[in-house]
């Protein structure tokens, strides 16, 4: 079996027949779902068996509310395939996107292939995101360039091929609320021990138009996590540690510090607060860095300006704390 599709599916009985169907319907075949319900408390779980009764390649593992980490580290505990492909429930692929791939997934040469992927908003248009014209074979170091620049690769597991070989021991930290995607890309490229390829296929449809969905739904609170994972790659990773800083850490902190204003709940108050000093003891230096850019400049600016310049730009800009 080349690929086993994993799908973490929590009260998603609206979609995920969607999600579901988008993989058995390939024109590809060579694969296997594992839908792993996590505590569904809707009509999920029945949807999921009804499925499974349908098809032979769908395989439905119940389990109690964990989160989203856990349910894709038992999907993957559990597959067969040569490659993992992560699926979010909400989400959906193009009917011909596992057979234009295929070719470079038989060849088995590659640790991991990403593709580009397509974001759907509530305006219903798609927007390309990590595409580019060429297809291009990546050493480590230039995957994890292209990772901390989200370029080529993303952060999210979506739209990327993993060889289940070079996954080892390696899983989604449960502990890690927001961002445990950041790091599991990471670590996969860190160990991985075959080059990376890139492909321009935007086969996969990120659908960010549910409004309870998982990326709609977390407060300030639940995503802090994220500044840890940055943390610690910087830590773990000397010879990108300026660029990491620029392009990933001063942009999250900043975002997190100008939310104080919009901010209602006690708790993200204080974390927002706490990001605002310590970006404003470094506004000069920030100021002054040439690796940060113009835009990210003018927010810097917006923290030493009256509350109601900051207002005015909320209203017309919202913050992309997604």
């Amino acid at each position: 079996m080349l690929i086993s599709v994993v799908i973490p599916a929590y009260n998603v009985e609206s979609c995920i027949n969607r999600s579901v169907l988008s993989v058995l319907n390939q024109s590809f075949d060579d694969l296997e779902v594992i839908i792993v319900d996590d505590g569904s408390t809707d009509r999920t779980p029945s949807i999921c068996d009804e499925l499974a009764k349908k098809d032979h390649r769908v395989k439905v593992l119940h389990q109690k509310n964990s989160g989203v980490s856990e349910a894709r580290n038992v999907g993957i505990s559990h597959s067969l395939g040569k490659y993992i492909f992560f699926l979010d429930a909400d989400d959906w692929l193009d009917l011909n996107y596992f057979k234009i791939v295929s070719k470079e997934l038989k060849e088995g040469y590659y640790s991991l292939v990403c593709n580009s992927y397509k974001v759907v908003s509530k305006l219903n248009s798609n927007n390309d995101m990590c595409s580019y014209s060429e297809s291009k074979v990546l050493n480590k170091g230039e995957a994890l360039k292209e990772l901390f620049l989200y370029g080529m690769i993303c952060w999210a597991p979506f739209a990327s091929f993993y060889r289940k070989d070079q996954l080892k021991d390696l899983q989604f930290d449960k502990k890690i609320k927001f961002g445990e995607d950041l790091l599991f890309k990471y670590s996969f490229i860190k160990n991985s021990s075959t080059p990376i390829l890139y492909t321009h296929e935007s086969g996969y449809f990120y659908d960010t138009s549910r409004d309870n969905s998982a990326t709609n739904s977390y407060t300030v609170s639940k995503k802090v996590d994220d500044v840890l994972v940055i943390k610690k790659i910087m830590a773990e990773e000397p010879d990108f540690e300026n660029l990491v800083y620029c392009k990933l850490y001063v942009p999250r902190i900043l975002d997190y510090a100008l939310f104080c204003d919009i901010c209602t709940k006690e708790s993200d108050i204080k974390i927002c607060n706490r990001f605002k000093q310590e970006v404003l003891k470094s506004f000069i230096k920030l100021m002054l860095n040439s690796h940060i850019s113009a835009k990210k400049k003018f927010k810097i600016a917006l923290l030493v300006m009256p509350k109601f310049v900051r207002k005015l730009y909320f209203k017309y800009k919202k913050l992309d704390l997604v």
